[in-house]
């Protein structure tokens, strides 16, 4: 009987053993997650790009994040704070995820000193069979870029700047805004390379702008456009056309022939290259739309080296004020006029300067509210114009815009219709690569 009943004993276990919901693992076997739940386990590695040197990367520190995609399970999300405080088994419901891993939360920086690593495995189905183990490849994000100047260019050159921005070559602009500069003061210092992201979905190219001066204050700048396809070597393997990460641009400046503009300066030599993330040797990208000219100093314009101007002012149809001027007086009919100087700028705005002056003391007088607008001018993207943004008088440029319209309205015209004189406003607009253009508009009021 005893033996029977320790038969019996030993039986009940077994099966309270095999039935309990629980995440042991037994081999390769894992016990059955509770119904309309799944069993995910996860691994989470780093692939470096072939060309860099670096340590092999640390992920056990990288946050985690599963997010439910599918219908079910879409308001469903665990978060870690690190891969390793993530359980060797998940329990969730089933349904279909994204698992993502990264260096860091929040935004990945435009500029930083390291590599940034990141991954995502999407369309994970979880089911209710076995354990579904997922795999999360975090690869660099950001592209190296560097700087090297021979030494005949540090002779010739006593100061300089490199401008770079992306570029999309189908709309001619930039495809995310970022815009990266070296100067000579920071590339002595040691800043001669950095890691560049350039968004999720990269850019086909770039734009790269050199503004130097020799040793005999002569001015000379470069500029010319580069495309990841364009290299000169390709590889069947390569994948995409757009700098998306893990690549490596090498940027070299030597100084170049005299250019024939500019008598007694020289000209300078930009040589790009890139390293695929999957190969070990530099390839050279030719350049486009290449072009050395000398800085132009005579009346600060910096329209740009390139076929298309950077900055373009121009007015709707049929108008012709910055050529004619406008001239009304009070008792004209102001709804006649329409006073619309238009602005494209495709690298984005720095500066939208304005200045006023008159002939006029009294209307001089109503501007000293403003004290810039009558002085050196206001920069309409500065905290100074504040207070005149809020008094409707003028429309302001978007910030993160590339067009904008500068506006005569019938309220201001109003109001300048009483103070007659002649009232000129000057405007300068300066992008983001610092080209810049200057327009002056002028009003007669009789």
């Amino acid at each position: 009987m005893k033996i029977l009943n320790y038969i019996a004993f030993s039986t009940l276990l077994a099966i309270s053993f095999v039935s309990c919901e629980t995440r042991e693992v037994l081999g390769e076997d894992i016990i059955a997650a509770p119904e309309g739940s799944g069993l995910m386990s996860l691994t989470v590695k780093a692939e470096k790009p072939v060309s860099t040197k670096a340590d092999d990367v640390n992920t056990s520190t990288f946050p985690v994040k599963i997010q439910g995609t599918s219908d079910v399970v879409k308001n469903v999300l665990k978060e870690y704070d690190e891969v390793q405080d993530v359980p060797d088994v998940i329990t969730l419901p089933v349904g279909t995820y994204t698992v993502s891993a990264r260096q860091t939360n929040g935004e990945i920086p435009q500029e930083m000193s390291t590599p940034y690593y990141a991954g995502k495995t999407e369309n994970v189905v979880l089911t209710n069979v076995g354990l579904n183990n997922v795999s999360v490849m975090c690869r660099m994000q950001n592209n190296r870029v560097q700087i090297k100047c021979s030494s005949e260019f540090l002779a010739t050159f006593k100061d300089w700047e490199v401008i770079i921005n992306d570029w999309d070559p189908n709309s001619g602009e930039s495809a995310s805004g970022n815009i990266l500069t070296f100067t000579s003061q920071e590339w002595t210092d040691g800043r001669q390379m950095v890691y560049w992201y350039l968004g999720e979905n990269g850019a086909p190219g770039i734009n790269v702008k050199v503004k130097a001066t020799t040793q005999n204050d002569s001015s000379v700048q470069f500029s010319g456009r580069y495309t990841r396809a364009n290299a000169e070597e390709g590889y069947e393997d390569v994948e995409g056309v757009n700098f998306v990460g893990g690549d490596a641009i090498v940027i070299t400046l030597e100084p170049g022939e005299k250019d024939e503009p500019t008598e007694g300066s020289v000209g300078i030599t930009v040589t790009t290259e890139i390293i695929f993330s999957d190969k070990e040797d530099a390839v050279e990208i030719p350049v486009t739309d290449a072009s050395t000219t000398p800085e132009p100093d005579d009346d600060g314009d910096n329209e740009g080296d390139d076929d298309t101007e950077p900055i373009v002012i121009s007015e709707p149809e049929g108008n012709n004020y910055l050529e004619t001027g406008v001239t009304y007086s009070a008792s004209d009919d102001l709804s006649s006029l329409n006073v619309q100087i238009d602005m494209a700028y495709e690298n984005g705005i720095q500066n939208m300067i304005v200045k006023a002056t008159t002939t006029s003391e009294t209307f001089r007088n109503a501007l000293r509210s403003f004290p810039a607008l009558i002085g050196d001018g206001l920069d309409f993207m500065s905290d100074e114009a504040a207070s005149l943004k809020a008094s409707g008088l003028f429309a302001f440029p978007d910030p993160d815009g590339k067009e904008y319209s500068f506006l005569l309205n019938q309220q201001l015209l109003g109001m300048m219709s009483s103070f007659p004189g002649q009232h000129t406003f000057t405007l300068t607009v300066i992008d983001k690569l610092d080209n810049q253009k200057e327009i002056s508009l002028v009003v007669n009021v009789n």
